[in-house]
């Protein structure tokens, strides 16, 4: 009897279990994993064992996402580079490492490379051959590269399938501090906070003054375009590029030009866990070393400006 484990991000994934668990020689486990896109936890177990899973392991991958991908890839500047969005595909390698934790704790022989949008099962193949080159993986058809995606910071759509901005819930302007030590988010308006609570916390704030939603246009060759939600991204891009304004010299910023862009093809192409990513990280360390300190915003009517 073959086993094989699959991911469960979002409900649709229930239909493609129930079609591996329709296989009598196959042994279907399911893997619930929360990446803070909004999805119930709960809910994905039950539909996953409905679905016909022997057993669905359950994962809290928000802190993991937020510390381990997305705080590295805003202090590499990845966030800003033209073209598909990095923002949801930051997900991928956290669902890889976990599916490669599970398969071997299951002792699987194969796992299935799924995700509602294509693109992102592209990026989790790749991922899970450089973490488990031994593993089976299972292609499955499936999903539409219009499919909407999101995690603990963004929600990615095709701009057609989108709403439209929002708008402002509250009157006036909203003004917070985000503290930065060596180019990582640490403080917002003077209290600590793990990464995930701060983009969330950052986020309701920036939401409810109707900023943090605009549109993308792709190259032609990566599609779009996107309408994005990511008021905190967004927030913290404009804080982050704010503190690192004429920290450098001209060579150090036209290096980090490069390395912005290198950093978002390592995401787009499912490359995270390569040297290549490790030798980026390691510029952005050795040049963020002096960046700590405190940026001012101010959020109304649509708009994050930075407060001087």
């Amino acid at each position: 009897m073959e086993r094989l484990v699959l991911p469960v991000l979002t409900p649709p994934a229930a239909e493609v279990l129930a079609s591996l668990a329709a296989r009598p020689d196959l042994e279907v486990i399911a893997v619930a994993i929360d990446v803070g896109s909004g999805a119930n936890l709960d809910g994905l177990r039950g539909l996953a064992l409905g679905a016909g899973a022997l057993r669905c392991h359950v994962v809290d991958n928000v802190e993991a996402l937020a510390a381990s991908v997305c705080w590295p890839a805003l202090r590499a500047g990845a966030l800003a580079v033209p073209g598909e969005p990095v923002l949801t595909a930051l997900t991928m390698p956290v669902v890889a490492e976990t599916l490669a934790e599970i398969c071997r704790h299951e002792q699987a022989t194969s796992a299935a490379v799924w995700a509602d949008d294509p693109a992102d099962r592209r990026r989790l193949r790749a991922l899970l051959r450089t973490l488990a080159p031994a593993l089976g993986l299972v292609s499955v058809a499936g999903g539409s590269s219009g499919a909407a995606t999101a995690n603990v910071w963004a929600r990615v759509a095709p701009a057609e399938a989108s709403p439209n901005a929002s708008r402002a819930a509250v009157e006036g302007a909203a003004e917070v501090r985000i503290g930065f030590e060596r180019g990582v988010p640490m403080t917002l308006s003077g209290v600590t906070m793990t990464p995930a609570e701060l983009i969330e916390s950052l986020a309701t704030i920036t939401r409810a003054h109707g900023a943090g939603t605009w549109q993308v246009r792709g190259t032609g060759r990566d599609g779009g375009p996107w309408t994005i939600e990511a008021p905190a991204a967004l927030a913290l891009q404009t804080a982050f590029e704010a503190i690192t304004a004429d920290r450098f010299d001209l060579p150090t910023r036209e290096m980090a030009t490069t390395v912005a862009e290198g950093y978002a093809a390592v995401v787009r192409d499912g490359a995270w866990f390569s040297p290549v990513r490790a030798g980026l990280d390691a510029f952005v360390d050795r040049v963020l070393d002096p960046v700590s300190g405190e940026v001012r915003l101010r959020v109304v009517d649509g708009r994050i400006e930075v407060d001087a």
